[in-house]
């Protein structure tokens, strides 16, 4: 699903063939519409901008323009041109979608939602602008106005994977776990089966305590991307938990080969190493905890003091 409105289908209508042909603008419309269809960006900005140049304000040059230079890696542009198109008209839903998406992929939640909204306000049915404020509101932690927003969503299109994906997503921040786990199965089954989308189906069973199954959707997760090193990290600690020290240890490996700098990883892998007998190996990993952080090193020996202290309680040498 596009988080984007393209709005290249607009351009033909109202356009008989004999405006076109005696329209200059309306043919620089047809061409850059053209282009867009076939992803040709750089077509496409050529046309609008030459449409653009015989007519300043041209609503449908501008919007599509700003998806344009999204595209084309010129954010800065993209939201110049959508500004403009929504100074022309600040109640067209689809300029109210691009702005809030911007907003959103520039980190700013509260500008997104107030967007968003905006957008439904004018096109209240469209399954788009619900989707996409419900998954802003999932993101900021209002889970019960984006579980609602993406409830209406999955009524309209129940074999939408993406939005039943992110009712799912939606249900888990909120905690509602097994409700969650359903929605990521159903999204699965209706072919999303991305590594991000068995990664947070795990992490759901992992807090339901199902750590089998967590293993076998942390695995699916690094089989389709093994440089998930978050999806590595959780599963070296599931198998940490269940004292599978080798097993975790190569998972917190592969979590370090991705990114030797995730130190989350290293901390558990020190910690694996010393409970699996590896003394040398886990001293080793500690020297290189404090080099980097003293906090890092204490967090290592603070997590080892609390396992070997457990271990005794439980009248285990």
């Amino acid at each position: 699903m596009r988080r984007f409105v393209l709005v290249t289908a607009l351009l033909i209508v109202g356009l008989s063939t004999k405006a076109l042909a005696q329209d200059s603008v309306s043919i620089y419309l047809t061409r850059g519409g053209k282009a867009m269809i076939h992803d040709d960006y750089t077509a496409a900005k050529t046309a609008f901008l030459a449409a653009l140049r015989l007519d300043n304000d041209n609503f449908l040059s501008i919007k599509n323009l700003g998806v344009i230079y999204s595209a084309l890696g010129d954010q800065k542009q993209a939201k110049a041109y959508f500004d403009r198109a929504y100074r022309i008209d600040s109640s067209d839903p689809q300029v109210c979608n691009n702005l809030a998406v911007m907003a959103s992929d520039a980190g700013n939640s509260g500008e997104a939602i107030k967007y968003y909204d905006e957008a439904l306000k004018y096109d209240s049915g469209n399954v788009l602008y619900m989707t996409n404020l419900g998954q802003e509101y999932s993101k900021v932690g209002r889970t019960s106005k984006a579980i609602d927003l993406l409830s209406r969503a999955a009524l309209k299109q129940p074999k939408n994977a993406t939005i039943i994906y992110s009712l799912a997503n939606a249900y888990a921040a909120g905690e509602n776990y097994d409700t969650a786990l359903v929605y990521f199965r159903r999204s699965t089954q209706l072919g999303m089966r991305t590594d991000d989308v068995y990664y947070r189906m795990g992490t759901v069973q992992r807090n339901l305590g199902d750590m089998d199954s967590a293993i076998a959707s942390f695995k699916k997760a690094l089989e389709i991307n093994p440089k998930h090193k978050e999806c590595a990290q959780l599963l070296g600690m599931v198998y940490l938990r269940q004292k599978q020290y080798p097993e975790a240890i190569e998972r917190f490996k592969q979590a370090i080969d991705v990114d030797s700098t995730f130190y989350p990883a290293m901390v558990s892998l020190g910690v694996a190493y010393s409970l699996g007998g590896k003394i040398p190996q886990s001293d080793s990993t500690l020297q290189k905890l404090f080099s980097v952080d003293s906090t890092l090193g204490f967090r290592m020996l603070d997590i080892l003091r609390q396992a070997y202290n457990a271990q005794k309680s439980q009248g285990k040498p």
